[in-house]
């Protein structure tokens, strides 16, 4: 393939999100003096899902989700914390965990070195910034694209045409990588973009027909000749 511009995702693409986002619930559950056991987190968790896709479609903006998920997970498990100390703390934890999958850190090395490559991701620009900083990948990446900085989430076209915008790249000469077949697959090749669907659970793509799929960065390394 003729390729100039490597763009990834962040989010169960590079770092192990879900890892990030118990460790995280659990830091500021114990900060507050808050049960915080398996069955807890997954239905923060549930609810956290859930407003992330409403935010994509445009439902709720992201200053309201950061207090609406743990309002309803409150109301939802009848405990009582102060709010906006949950809200805050959980993101200020969620900004320490930089837990990057296997093979990441040794692919996105190998990448710099052909591919001009850039970190495109939704989130907020602060936690997505600080776990970049703590990570081995702080300094890897060309320039860091974060929906909160763009004004738009992926899979909305705004936020690939600002990123190849300032990035100086054309759609026939980038690929976009990531996990989420609805944001970074079918949000990339609706501007142009071939798109390469990380997936290490083997799951079934549905409607949606990545360009390429891989289970693991040995694949994309294999893909991308590195």
């Amino acid at each position: 393939m003729q390729l100039k511009h490597l763009f990834l995702d962040a989010d169960q693409t590079l770092f192990d999100f879900e890892r990030a986002e118990q460790a995280a619930f659990t830091a500021v559950c114990l900060e507050l003096s808050l049960p915080h056991d398996r069955e807890l987190y997954r239905l923060y968790s549930a609810i956290n899902a859930r407003m992330w896709a409403l935010l994509e479609q445009g439902g709720i903006t992201k200053t309201a989700l950061r207090r609406e998920r743990f309002r309803l997970w409150l109301e939802a498990t009848g405990f009582s914390a102060d709010l906006e100390a949950l809200s805050d703390g959980y993101t200020r934890y969620l900004g320490e965990m930089a837990f990057l999958f296997p093979g990441a850190e040794e692919f996105c090395r190998a990448a710099a070195e052909k591919y001009a490559l850039y970190l495109a991701t939704n989130g907020i620009a602060a936690v997505q910034r600080g776990r970049l900083s703590r990570s081995p990948l702080a300094n890897v990446f060309r320039n860091v694209y974060v929906s909160e900085d763009l004004g738009c989430e992926k899979p909305h076209p705004d936020f690939f045409h600002r990123m190849l915008g300032d990035a100086g790249a054309k759609p026939e000469e980038s690929l976009m990588v990531g996990d989420s077949l609805r944001a970074d697959i079918a949000g990339a090749q609706g501007v142009g973009i071939r798109a390469c669907w990380y997936n290490p659970r083997q799951m079934e793509s549905g409607e949606v027909r990545p360009d390429y799929v891989v289970h693991s960065y040995e694949e994309l390394s294999r893909l991308l000749g590195l």
